[in-house]
């Protein structure tokens, strides 16, 4: 909350973004953080199927790979936050 120039009170309100495409395809080596629950074990299969080349798993306690992925998949046990771990 803010108070403009005339003295009213104003309040940020959100606006609804515009929603953009997906790619149809994608490429190179892509991190995929949080990969033990159910979307990035998702979102993992959805950049295999398109064209990345490789996948990097991170979670706190060791992911599995998705199902069907014939990419390979490096999969770490670790915290994303931490920047010697990322660095590592």
């Amino acid at each position: 909350m803010r108070w403009n120039a005339e003295g009213r009170r104003e309040v940020p309100r959100l606006v609804q973004a515009g929603v953009g495409t997906a790619p149809d395809k994608v490429e190179g080596i892509w991190l995929v953080t949080g990969a033990r629950g159910g979307v990035a074990q998702a979102i993992a299969a959805w950049l295999a199927n398109r064209g990345a080349s490789a996948l990097v798993l991170v979670s706190r306690q060791r992911p599995e790979p998705p199902a069907g992925v014939t990419v390979p998949v490096h999969c770490h046990a670790g915290d994303a936050a931490d920047a010697d771990f990322i660095a590592g």
